[in-house]
C-alpha cells in the first residue's frame, strides 16, 4: 500500500499550520540544504528518502521509514496533527516515522562519536552496534527487553538504511 499522497497532503497543512523550519542537520552528499529539501516533499520522499535512507527496506516498513527520513529532514513540516497516525506512533512502533528517524539519528551519532573517538573512519563492529543499541534504548526505553533489534534487522534485511556506517550494526 502506498501512502506518498497522504504524507505530502498531511505535510502540506502542517507547513501552512507550523510554517518553514530547519532541520537536525544536513542531507549527506547532495549539496542542497536542508530547507531547499524540504520546499519539494515529494521528491524529497521519492528521491533522497527513497534512495538513500530506505532502500531495502521491507515493504511493511518502507512508507514508515520514508516518513522518518523527512520527519528528520524536515520536523516542522510533518508535525503529529492527528491526521495520518504515522507521524503521532510511538517511539517503538516501527510503522511510525519516529521509530526510523530515531534508528537514523542513532547510526549517525554513533558513527560521528567512533570516529572522533579513533581519528579513523574504520568503526569497530561490536563498539558501533554497543552505541547503537544504548542510544536506541535510551531514547525509547520501551525497547528495553524487546526483540526490536531483531525485527529491524529482519526489516532491512541487514541492508543499508543510509551512508553512514553501511548497515544495522551487526552483534
Amino acid at each position: 500500500m502506498k501512502r506518498r499522497g497522504p504524507y505530502i497532503a498531511v505535510a502540506a497543512v502542517a507547513l501552512v499550520t507550523v510554517g518553514l523550519g530547519a532541520s537536525r542537520g544536513e542531507p549527506r552528499s547532495t549539496g542542497r540544504t536542508s530547507d531547499e529539501m524540504c520546499e519539494d516533499l515529494e521528491e524529497l520522499f521519492e528521491g533522497y528518502c527513497k534512495n538513500v535512507d530506505c532502500p531495502g527496506v521491507a515493504e511493511e516498513y518502507t512508507d514508515a521509514c520514508l516518513a522518518g527520513c523527512v520527519r528528520g529532514l524536515c520536523p516542522e513540516k510533518v508535525p503529529c496533527t492527528g491526521l495520518d497516525p504515522i507521524w503521532c506512533a510511538s517511539c517503538e512502533d516501527m510503522h511510525g516515522a519516529r521509530f526510523w528517524d530515531d534508528i537514523e539519528t542513532a547510526l549517525i551519532r554513533c558513527e560521528h562519536t567512533l570516529r572522533k573517538k579513533y581519528q579513523t573512519l574504520n568503526i569497530d563492529r561490536e563498539e558501533h552496534y554497543a552505541c547503537f543499541e544504548a542510544r536506541m534504548e535510551s531514547d525509547c526505553p520501551a525497547l528495553k527487553g524487546t526483540d526490536w533489534y531483531a525485527k529491524l534487522r529482519e526489516a532491512t534485511g541487514q541492508s543499508p538504511l543510509s551512508g553512514s556506517s553501511g548497515a544495522i550494526p551487526e552483534r
